[in-house]
């Protein structure tokens, strides 16, 4: 236990205050979809689910009887239809209680829960069949495929001490970023996993010395693209960092503030940055990657910084604290609303 709380300092004080929970999505017209905001505040004694539309507008809300979720790294994933969100429960450290991933059928408006083999996940992804869940307890990182009715279908244990920070199922594949942050030579790799039986297919260790902490995962063609913060002494910048299954080299692209999310558009990838360490959280930068040319450019500078995005058609919104940010396909600020709350928001398209 103490390991595993060891383990959690460590990343969070690497990780900061974000989230690090979003999607690499491909975007596609999503305009008919709806936008899904999980709200937890620990000093209540329940959460909530609330359904907006692509304009901002409430359309219906759910409570959950649970004081807490969608916590962890990348706590939320959906296959389309239910979302998947992790928990911790929070009733007097009963860890048998965290031993669940919510499942929230969004037709249907209804909560219920999958059993997993440990508790208290750092991440989650999902197809239709099956739940990925990874954990870090006494100093290993446990990889499981669970399904639907809660039982374990295959798993994973990482040699190495770490954690994973972002997990993404893409076609068969499962890909999982993975942090190796206890000794003197911390780096990051890329695993592939086959996603139905959980056997590695390659693992590619990057060189940079510093801290990354992955929180988007995009494929286009034979590449790979994690997205996220680099940590140093001095300051944590973003990075992306491009690998090539074909030739097994990768190359990395810096950016001036941590990457949050980042979207594939066509030929294009748009990557949200924000100034984490700055309090007055004003701080915002957008950038294009031309995958066609390898070209990184700034294109938007904004006056707001954020806890996550999300993409619905071709507007993105931004969640800060308590507000939700709409913005237009030139990324300027079209709308806002104040959902009321300072805690916990996460959010996604469904």
């Amino acid at each position: 236990m103490k390991n595993k709380l060891l383990a959690i300092s460590i990343a969070l004080s690497c990780i900061f205050s974000l989230s690090a929970c979003k999607q690499g999505n491909v975007a596609n017209n999503n305009s008919e979809k709806s936008l899904y905001v999980i709200q937890s505040d620990p000093s209540q004694s329940d959460s909530k689910i609330i359904k907006l539309d692509s304009d901002l507008n409430v359309i219906a809300e759910k409570k959950v009887d649970v004081k807490s979720i969608a916590k962890g790294f990348k706590n939320i994933d959906s296959d389309g239809k239910n979302i998947y969100i992790t928990t911790e429960f929070m009733n007097a450290y009963s860890l048998k209680n965290s031993k669940k991933i919510l499942k929230y059928d969004t037709t249907k408006n209804d909560i219920s829960y999958i059993n997993t083999p440990l508790p208290l996940a750092d991440t989650v992804s999902c197809d239709k069949e099956s739940t990925y869940t990874t954990y870090n307890w006494n100093g290993k990182c446990n990889l499981f495929k669970i399904g639907m009715d809660g039982k374990k279908e295959a798993s994973f244990t990482f040699d190495e001490s770490g954690f994973s920070p972002y997990t993404k199922v893409i076609g068969n594949k499962l890909y999982v970023s993975y942090s190796k942050i206890l000794g003197k030579s911390d780096r990051s790799a890329i695993y592939c996993f086959d996603k139905d039986t959980l056997k590695k297919e390659y693992s590619y260790y990057m060189d940079e010395r510093d801290f990354m902490s992955a929180n988007s995962i995009i494929k286009k063609g034979n590449r790979i693209f994690l997205v996220g913060g680099l940590n140093n002494s001095q300051k944590e910048n973003g990075v992306m960092q491009v690998y090539d299954e074909v030739k097994k080299e990768y190359k990395s692209y810096k950016m001036d503030y941590k990457a949050n999310s980042a979207f594939l558009v066509g030929d294009d990838i748009y990557i949200f940055t924000t100034e984490t360490n700055d309090v007055s959280f004003n701080k915002g930068i957008v950038y294009k990657f031309d995958t066609k040319n390898d070209k990184l450019q700034m294109i938007k500078t904004l006056d707001k910084s954020f806890y996550s995005v999300e993409r619905i058609g071709d507007r993105y919104v931004l969640v800060l604290r308590n507000k939700l940010y709409l913005l237009d396909d030139s990324f300027k600020i079209i709308k806002e609303i104040d959902l009321k709350n300072d805690y916990n928001l996460e959010i996604i398209a469904v």
